[in-house]
């Protein structure tokens, strides 16, 4: 099979290069441990994303989910806490409902495994 070859960093469009933060790296360094199923080295990069950046809700939800997976329910709830705060301070209503939900589903103790905002 013949193997797909990229420009690294170049829009699809053919427009000038675009620049990728290191967040940005991290979470998609994670999206392909995930799909490899090592679901710690995951979240072990959307932790480092989070502690690193650390301004972006969705890193944060990304990292809940991640501790989910791998049964760290304790670092679950406090990623979904800054995940809550930051949606909050955006003034975000219905992604925080959401976040409430996941967040008292976890402190229930009867967590489902992933995280379902349903």
């Amino acid at each position: 099979m013949a193997r797909r070859l990229r420009q690294p960093g170049i829009e699809a469009s053919g427009g000038a290069p675009q620049e990728e933060t290191h967040d940005q790296a991290l979470a998609r360094r994670a999206r392909r441990h995930r799909r490899r199923g090592d679901h710690r080295q995951a979240m072990l990069s959307l932790r480092e994303a989070c502690h690193t950046g650390g301004q972006c809700p969705r890193l944060w939800t990304l990292y809940a989910d991640a501790c989910v997976r791998v049964r760290r329910v304790d670092d679950a709830k406090q990623a979904l806490r800054q995940a809550l705060w930051l949606r909050q301070r955006a003034k975000d209503e219905r992604r925080v409902q959401v976040i409430q939900r996941l967040l008292q589903q976890l402190e229930s103790n009867t967590p489902r495994f992933p995280l379902r905002a349903a």
